[in-house]
């Protein structure tokens, strides 16, 4: 026989319920109570959320352990394009250091249709947006030409490493749906040691998660000088991601057009790795469903010495064994310098793939220590492989079935998704009857 509860134990469940939810409050921005973003920012407290009118905000912005560690969600109110964020003086920033060695788990920061546009003041040596010290994700926003630009602070010491448009260290980020154009670093005064990396993004240290999220026409670019050209370095790495420590996870996303390269009329860097990611020393590196089309890793002008490494993606662990994962990726006429069109890999990491289509990429597809896993199709320029859904060699009633099997909205990097429209549907159909038949006819 089941022994009813008492009447006071439901009502004190209740009650806590009503005052857990009561504790959490929606801070609207512009009002008279809450006239500035910032100001709302320092207000909210645990499990609040900042919504924003639309509009367009001018001014750096700090969200940080100073006003304790909580929970907050920063969201524009109307959706994403409504709310354009701009700083002024610096980046924004988001950082829970205060918090300790748990500060991953007490700081969690959630940004919602948020768009983060170039400064007040255009290109500075910090535009952008500097993660720290906290978990964040982020869904829905944007990144549009946030550019930084070294020769602009003739103050900041050579041989520092410069970062793109978000900056992350010791944090557990995500990023899903979101979109990234023609975000950047550059360095034109050359020095000691310099390099620039991470045109979108550059992580240290950190947990990077990237889902469904489109990146394009981003870059990394440096000179070199010649006081320092027989002696050091200088570089550009991962013209759209760069991650340094730490894990990575890329799925159902495009990279597009992104560059690490040199200047032209400058004097060119002697290191020049990975167009759209670079990755050194992580403890995994995971990449699915993801397409890389039009990436570049080389100089800004032709001479004899030719450079670049890994013009889609490169990879590199001095001691980490078999730590990289890639599965049903599409690479399609990237191109690197030196060797590694779609990718190269370094050191003493072993990259397995599984699925994935190289096509047109020069110079070489795929180089260093690479292990197909199976099922990988390389097809030269010119060919009609590259539409093969399945990989086995003919374009066929097979695909043809497939591509019907998959209508709708495609994710990032699907090979149903033939004309790359972001739609399977009848015109993919058209497509695989133009390309029907087999691969080397």
């Amino acid at each position: 026989m089941n022994t009813p509860r008492p009447l006071h134990s439901l009502s004190l469940v209740a009650t806590l319920a009503v005052s857990s939810v009561s504790l959490a409050e929606v801070l609207t921005v512009p009002t008279d109570e809450h006239p500035s973003l910032q100001g709302a920012l320092w207000d909210a407290e645990d499990g609040d959320t900042v919504n924003i009118l639309p509009g367009v905000y001018d001014g750096t912005l700090h969200l940080t352990a100073t006003e304790g560690c909580r929970t907050v969600t920063l969201q524009a109110a109307h959706g994403p394009g409504s709310v354009v964020l701009r700083s002024g003086v610096g980046r924004h920033q988001f950082s829970g250091w205060l918090c300790g060695d748990d500060a991953v788990d007490l700081m969690h920061i959630r940004v919602e249709n948020l768009t983060f546009a170039a400064s007040v003041e255009a290109a500075g040596f910090k535009d952008g947006l500097y993660v720290n010290n906290c978990t964040a994700d982020f869904v829905n926003c944007e990144f549009i030409g946030l550019v930084n630009d070294i020769n602009r602070h003739p103050d900041q010491p050579a041989g520092s490493d410069a970062h793109g448009a978000v900056e992350i260290s010791s944090a557990v980020v995500s990023f899903t749906d979101c979109e990234f154009s023609r975000n950047g670093i550059v360095n034109t005064r050359g020095g000691y040691n310099t390099f620039v990396s991470g045109g979108a993004i550059d992580a240290v240290g950190s947990d990077l998660s990237i889902e469904r999220c489109i990146f394009t026409r981003n870059f990394a670019r440096n000179t070199d000088s010649d006081r320092y050209r027989n002696s050091y370095a200088n570089g550009a790495r991962g013209g759209a991601v760069s991650i340094k420590r730490g894990m990575l996870h890329v799925a159902d996303s495009s990279f597009v057009a992104n560059t690490a390269s040199g200047l032209p009329g400058q004097s060119q860097p002697e290191v020049l790795q990975g167009g759209a990611i670079f990755a050194h020393d992580v403890e995994l590196v995971s990449v699915r469903t993801s397409t890389f089309q039009s990436n570049t890793a080389e100089r800004g002008v032709d001479d004899k010495w030719s450079t670049g490494m890994g013009g889609a993606i490169y990879l590199s662990n001095d001691d980490r064994g078999d730590v990289a994962r890639f599965r049903d990726n599409e690479f399609i006429e990237n191109h690197a310098g030196r060797t590694g069109g779609a990718m190269h890999v370094d050191g003493d990491t072993t990259t397995k793939a599984h699925s994935d289509r190289y096509h047109c990429n020069s110079v070489n597809q795929v180089s260093g220590n690479w292990s197909d896993s199976g099922r990988n199709v390389f097809t030269d320029c010119g060919s009609d492989c590259t539409w093969d859904t399945n990989g086995d060699g003919v374009l066929d009633k097979a695909d043809l079935y497939a591509i019907i099997a998959n209508y709708g909205p495609a994710k990032g990097g699907s090979q149903f998704d033939l004309n790359g429209d972001g739609m399977v549907d009848s015109h993919d159909v058209i497509q695989a009857l133009i390309h029907w038949g087999d691969c080397d006819k």
